[in-house]
């Protein structure tokens, strides 16, 4: 197909899109976009383009396709009623943040579906994707092979990739989403061999991070997401699986390589001058497979041209390398099985973590976490359904799953997410907000199997079910772990999604008749152009102004609690500085700026009572307990206030309030139930 010249708006839109994803390279280095402040530079960001894009004219459609509006009807209702969780939410200042978390990702996705106006973009940022992903892996990498030169941060120290994203399992969930879109490149017989080649080279490194990242969850997502994107791909699934199955080929060596001759490299809490030596090695040897794949995809280009596989023929290659994976895995867990003593011994392992009430131990290799069932997610899933249970219609609150885990929590560990966007939401949000979940996921996928089906065999086709695939590898994996708290990943897939809907849109509107958008720019006739100029001013009035208006206000709703977590930061810097008059001063300019917030309050307090004015440090922290009633570090402050006055009846009270939203915490309480009983305070 010729590919019509891009004019000036066209550039636009295109250059605004490349800009919006480009917040994802910012994430992705930035903590994954997890902490607020950082969030927030990309969030207004997001905003500003989109606002962008609407001040500067960027015709859309005429007419916005049903499926689109539905899913934006949704995604925007569920995030009016995360901002409405705020009345009745266990902590008020925290549910507003992820409301303007949910914020971002309406404006991704309201930005792909609106300014996508051509097929063919969604290809080429497909490119800057797998680019963004590729440079995420190649950091985490370098820190593995040369840790002596590049020092990334463990924090549990347990020598799995996590960084920069600071989280293993959503480095592996990065990785599985680039892979079906890097794939399709590879596999592309129209694609120049330095670009497959780059791209077969590009399979295996986001394979090897996968496997580095020793994440069980993350390897069976890759296996289902393949399936995905095969399922779709008609006409290509047999060049697909070939060059998949030779990234797995090099990916198995890498492993096997490891476990021969570097130990160091799979070990939990390998020892220091062998994670050295050992990643020097590994950095040797995976250049050298790096190689290896771009050198196999130069002899499959080769072959392509002199060899000719029946349909026949190929389906027995197709369920063959299915087969060869199957026994791979199976051979994998056989031996982690007899590593452990055996099934028997295997069995009653995997039973005692999964009932037992008792916290259980990471595991030391790769393959005895890989092939066991041990985690803590049991406990936090039970938490959740006990939440929902309680409040079932509103829940607790957006971002207050914590406060139930630590009242209900079995051992003393801390989690502030509930390791599953279905389970929490349900916790959080109630029944409302779960059907509203669930009915932006489902009709999404309803929509986009509909699309993919109604595209015929072709690049069209396989464009939509590489993509398709890394949505779908995001909507399974969020089920079980906290990735809409992570941008870096949850971003991409809300930007995706809008993109597709709009890709299935043109599609369907170029099958009955009509020339894609910017085909038929440069050919309007200047009757036309002054017609739609005429009615430019209508058409703007009716959608665009309320929408460039709420963009606006979801910019200073980003702005407000930005600000405000800059001034507590500075009020904790002076904190430590002992410069409490600054430290009250910028508490209090915290509080004015976000007043839902009560950690400027207790800031102030700290400051106060360094400087010996208790009652007003008292009064602070009371109207501190009236924002977050169930926050259990304030009635722990508001006791050691009370231990100063010598009002030991009060600070017993405040100590037990505290042990009762949060019984298993032992750290603070101990020391103040010490001094209560120094002081003939008696027992809690």
């Amino acid at each position: 197909m010729q590919i019509p010249s891009i004019g000036r708006k066209d550039q636009a839109r295109l250059g605004i899109l490349a800009a919006g994803l480009l917040v994802v390279l910012y994430y992705s280095f930035s903590a994954g976009g997890f902490f607020l402040v950082r969030r927030s530079y990309g969030e207004l960001l997001i905003l500003f383009l989109l606002l962008l894009g609407l001040l500067l004219g960027l015709e859309v459609k005429g007419k916005l396709p049903l499926a689109g509006r539905l899913e934006m009807g949704l995604l925007g209702a569920f995030t009016l009623w995360i901002l409405l969780s705020v009345l009745w939410s266990y902590i008020p200042a925290r549910s507003f943040e992820e409301f303007t978390r949910a914020l971002l990702y309406l404006a991704g996705f309201a930005l792909f579906w609106l300014y996508l106006r051509r097929r063919h973009w969604l290809a080429w940022l497909g490119h800057l994707f797998v680019l963004i992903a590729a440079a995420v892996a190649i950091d985490s990498m370098l820190g593995k092979v040369m840790p002596d030169v590049i020092s990334h941060p463990d924090l549990f120290e347990s020598n799995r990739l996590n960084y920069p994203l600071t989280y293993w399992n959503a480095m592996a969930l990065m990785m599985v989403m680039a892979f079906p879109v890097a794939l399709r490149v590879a596999a592309s017989r129209p694609a120049p061999l330095p670009v497959r080649c780059l791209y077969a080279a590009t399979l295996f490194l986001f394979l090897s991070v996968l496997f580095f990242t020793f994440s069980r969850a993350g390897i069976v997502l890759l296996a289902v997401t393949l399936a995905v994107h095969l399922a779709g791909a008609v006409g290509s699934r047999l060049r697909l699986l070939l060059h998949a199955g030779l990234a797995s080929l090099w990916t198995i060596v890498l492993v096997a390589v490891c476990y021969l001759s570097l130990p160091a490299m799979v070990e939990s809490v390998p020892d220091p001058g062998a994670r050295v030596s050992e990643g020097h090695q590994l950095g040797v040897v995976m250049v050298l497979l790096l190689l290896a794949a771009a050198g196999t995809q130069a002899a499959a280009w080769w072959l392509e041209g002199r060899v000719n596989i029946s349909a026949v023929l190929g389906r027995r290659i197709g369920a063959s390398l299915a087969v060869a994976g199957i026994i791979a895995v199976l051979a994998g867990g056989a031996l982690a099985v007899a590593r452990q003593g055996g099934p028997g011994s295997w069995l009653e392992t995997q039973a005692e973590v999964i009932t037992g009430a008792e916290r259980t131990e990471a595991v030391g290799r790769a393959e005895e976490r890989l092939f066991s069932f041990q985690s803590e997610r049991y406990r936090e899933y039970a938490v959740s359904l006990g939440a929902f249970t309680e409040r079932p219609l509103q829940g607790t609150g957006a971002g207050t799953w914590i406060v139930t885990w630590f009242r209900d929590r079995p051992y003393d560990v801390y989690v502030t997410d509930g390791h599953s966007l279905l389970f929490e939401t349900m916790a959080e949000l109630g029944l409302v907000g779960t059907i509203i979940l669930l009915s932006f996921a489902g009709v999404f996928a309803v929509r986009s199997i509909r699309d993919l089906r109604f595209l015929k065999a072709g690049r069209e086709r396989c464009v939509f079910a590489a993509f398709f695939a890394s949505c779908a590898a995001f909507l399974m994996h969020a089920m079980i772990d906290w990735d809409w708290e992570m941008p870096a990943v949850a971003l991409p897939f809300f930007m995706i999604s809008g993109a597709l809907l709009r890709y299935g849109a043109i599609s369907r509107d170029r099958a009955g008749g009509e020339r894609e958008e910017g085909e038929r720019e440069g050919g309007e006739s200047r009757e036309a152009a002054e017609a739609a100029e005429a009615t430019g001013i209508q058409r703007w009035m009716s959608w665009r102004l309320p929408v460039a208006v709420a963009c606006i206000i979801a910019m200073l709703s980003v702005t407000f609690p930005l600000l405000s977590q800059l001034k507590i930061q500075e009020a904790s810097q002076l904190a430590r500085k002992g410069d409490a008059a600054g430290q009250e001063r910028a508490a209090r300019k915290a509080h004015s700026l976000f007043p839902l917030d009560a950690a400027p309050l207790k800031l102030e307090a700290a400051a106060s009572s360094s400087r010996g004015r208790i009652k007003t440090a008292e009064a602070l922290l009371q109207k501190a307990l009236e924002l977050e009633p169930y926050n259990d570090s304030i009635y722990r402050e508001l006791a050691q206030l009370y231990i100063r006055e010598g009002n030991l009846e009060m600070a017993r009270e405040m100590v037990r309030k505290s042990l009762e939203l949060n019984p298993l915490e032992s750290r603070h309480t101990q020391v103040l139930e010490g001094q209560l009983w120094e002081r003939g305070g008696g027992q809690v």
